[in-house]
């Protein structure tokens, strides 16, 4: 009886271990396929079988690394550091273990890496940096789903000069050379920081984590939505490393707890979401339908949902306030949101209005706006007569900044917007 347990539970320990040892070369050396559906080729130019080869692979390739041998030497001191800890047979094996493992370092960092179990060849490599430096392409992911799309240059650039030349949620500030002023917003929030703290409206510990240092500006690209008519672009505001990247991140975690109280209307995932469905009851002449906002995240009333997100925190009987007060709450919720200064083609730009998706606060913003919104709901049922009047989608005036879409059923009983059936 106990064998049988054990040889059950080292067979259970060896699945676990085989599954997370491919994982791990998974995304070491990365994973082949010739599944090459995946690569949408909007751009309309004929690909070679090796580029066709790279491209396929999306972001899950793995290039072998350039070793750095200050970087490796430092690894073998720290092991030896750890090994010192563990009690020798004598101080000659201890000196024999520490020259071993001093000539494998050496050994070791002075050689190539070892190039045979990565998916990409040297050939590949070669083709993937033709394709990066080829300037009359762009090469992005979708927007949803696992892909990769290769646009025309000038039709990627003139799709986002669409969204950059709406005056009302951005304006043009002129070249970086001349007008990036990321020094100046790292000084101007680090003081403001600074009054915080000294008014005791964050503690020291605070000030420390979130004061900027050596900040690089934001960054925006677009990523093609495939499953969409005409292929818009999304825009996506990469704000990693810019000065209002912690301070936005601070601020998520304060309004975390506001959307706790209304974490049974919202879903994690289309997962859950179709458990949901399978729990609840509905009459068998209706149909389920989706509203899809139109450009949600551009359109996102800056000024109102700010309002929305401090009434929810100073002002709900079930949240606790936070030290800052509620008027230098609004104005940091300002500060790291209309004030963001960032680039796209070498040319600078200033956001007005709404919020970038790729912004740390552009989430929580759009489900406080959605909860303050209380007669908005993301999924509906509607009546069998209805879907002969409307057709399969209809407009919705349900805010008057923001446009709704109500999406029906396909002729396929598939709700597009959510990718379920």
């Amino acid at each position: 009886m106990f064998c049988q347990c054990d040889r059950k539970q080292r067979s259970k320990h060896d699945t676990k271990r085989t599954n997370l040892v491919s994982a791990l070369r998974r995304d070491r050396f990365g994973a082949c396929s010739d599944n090459y559906d995946t690569i949408i080729n909007l751009a309309g130019i004929t690909l070679s079988q090796l580029q066709k080869d790279v491209l396929c692979g999306g972001m899950d390739f793995g290039i072998p690394p350039k070793f750095n041998q200050t970087d490796i030497l430092a690894e073998f001191e720290l092991l030896q550091q750890q090994l010192s800890t563990v009690p020798a047979k004598s101080e000659l094996a201890a000196a024999t273990c520490r020259a071993s493992l001093a000539a494998e370092a050496f050994r070791f960092a002075q050689s190539p890496p070892d190039t045979r179990s990565f998916s990409l060849t040297r050939e590949h490599i070669k083709v993937l940096k033709e394709l990066r430096k080829n300037p009359e392409i762009v090469i992005s992911r979708p927007d949803k789903g696992r892909a990769t799309v290769i646009m025309s240059a000038v039709e990627y650039r003139a799709k986002m000069m669409v969204i950059l030349n709406d005056t009302t949620k951005f304006c043009r500030l002129g070249p970086c050379d001349g007008y990036d002023h990321t020094a100046n917003i790292d000084t101007k929030l680090s003081k403001y920081l600074l009054f915080l703290s000294r008014s005791h409206q964050i503690t020291q510990y605070e000030h420390d984590r979130l004061a900027p240092t050596g900040s690089t500006r934001p960054r925006m690209y677009g990523l093609p939505k495939i499953h969409k008519k005409n292929i818009p672009l999304r825009p996506i505001l990469s704000m990693s490393g810019s000065p209002q990247f912690k301070i936005s991140k601070w601020l998520c975690a304060m309004l975390q707890t506001v959307l706790a109280l209304y974490n049974n209307h919202c879903v994690k995932d289309t997962f859950e979401f179709v458990d949901n469905i399978r729990k609840s009851k509905f009459e068998s002449c209706g149909y389920m339908c989706s509203y899809d906002v139109v450009s949600l995240f551009t359109n996102v009333p800056l000024r109102e949902t700010i309002d929305i997100c401090a009434a929810a925190l100073y002002h709900n009987k079930s949240v606790t306030p936070p030290d800052l007060n509620e008027s230098e709450f609004v104005k940091m919720m300002l500060m790291v949101t209309s004030g963001v200064e960032f680039s796209f083609d070498n040319v600078m730009y200033k956001q007005l209005d709404g919020v970038a998706m790729g912004s740390p606060l552009g989430p929580q913003a759009t489900k406080q706006l959605a909860i303050g919104i209380k007669e908005c709901d993301a999924m509906s049922v509607v009546a069998a007569s209805e879907v002969t009047l409307v057709g399969y989608g209809y407009y919705l005036s349900i805010h008057p900044i923001l446009r709704y879409y109500a999406l029906l059923p396909n002729r396929g009983n598939e709700l597009k917007q959510i990718g379920i059936e």
